[in-house]
């Protein structure tokens, strides 16, 4: 298996190419249309006359800065809340997980350089959310149990079951179980690898944070416009810096994802 570095200088190589405004593109395309589900569906409670549990503590809080009476809710508003919050937590966890799965689909076109059809990976989730939802609970179920033993158990979980997903994507009719058996067996013994190749990227991004604040310190000692549009810059660099490492973050486990399997690879179906 590749080291780290290697694996770095890999994807460092698909993110300099047209490959990161696709998977850029794609991320804000599906994240755009989770947040655009959530506001509609806000729309039509409100619409509905529903009260949602962001609404009421809204105006709760508006209320108590305003120096009224704070007054507890009627049980049919708790009834509300609670469909409503129901509602909309059931909708963003699906598309969520649709999200997860294309997104990661694209991700494994990038590092094959593979275009045919990027879009369609990327809206392969909506043709299985059943499937690609009930994945995403069993995980969380399962790394929320190990999270409860203490946190290093439930770390260690999470980068065991970090291939499921990649499993899902390349054989979408595998079931959640087999996904994170087989993720399991592909990280047997490289979890602490994938754990540096993380623990690089944090070192870049708190670089990267350091670069900007110091230079943005020295501005605000100054003061002035121009100190102000030198601060206005070096915040946007920064978070410009962030978006570019976070996708170069995913585009290497992508390729850590590929090394691994590949070196343990995946028993035929059955």
């Amino acid at each position: 298996m590749k080291s780290n570095a290697e694996m770095r200088k890999e994807s460092y190589a698909v993110v300099r190419s047209r490959w990161f405004w696709i998977i850029f593109g794609v991320i804000l395309l599906l994240q755009g249309i989770c947040h655009g589900a959530g506001l509609l569906l806000g729309s039509l409670h409100g619409s509905m006359g529903i009260v949602s549990p962001v609404d009421f503590f809204s105006k709760k809080l508006e209320m108590l800065r305003q120096g009224l009476d704070y007054t507890l809710p009627t049980a049919e508003t708790y009834r509300q809340m609670a469909y409503a919050g129901a509602m909309e937590m059931l909708v963003g966890y699906v598309l969520g997980a649709v999200a997860l799965f294309g997104i990661t689909a694209v991700l494994l076109k990038a590092v094959s350089d593979d275009r045919n059809d990027v879009l369609g990976a990327a809206f392969g989730g909506f043709g299985r959310p059943l499937g690609v939802t009930w994945l995403l609970m069993v995980m969380n179920f399962f790394v929320g149990l190990w999270m409860l033993l203490l946190i290093v158990p439930g770390i260690i979980a999470i980068y065991r079951y970090r291939a499921a997903w990649y499993l899902k994507s390349e054989h979408p009719d595998w079931g959640a179980l087999k996904c994170l058996g087989e993720s399991k067996r592909i990280m047997r013994g490289r979890k602490f690898q994938a754990f540096l190749l993380d623990m690089s990227f944090v070192v870049m991004a708190m670089l990267a944070l350091f670069a900007a604040l110091v230079p943005m310190s020295l501005a605000g000692l100054i003061g002035g416009a121009v100190a102000a549009m030198a601060t206005s810059l070096f915040i946007a660099l920064l978070v410009a810096a962030m978006v570019y490492l976070g996708v170069w973050c995913i585009v290497a486990r992508t390729v850590f994802y590929r090394e691994a399997r590949d070196s343990a690879p995946c028993p035929a179906e059955s």
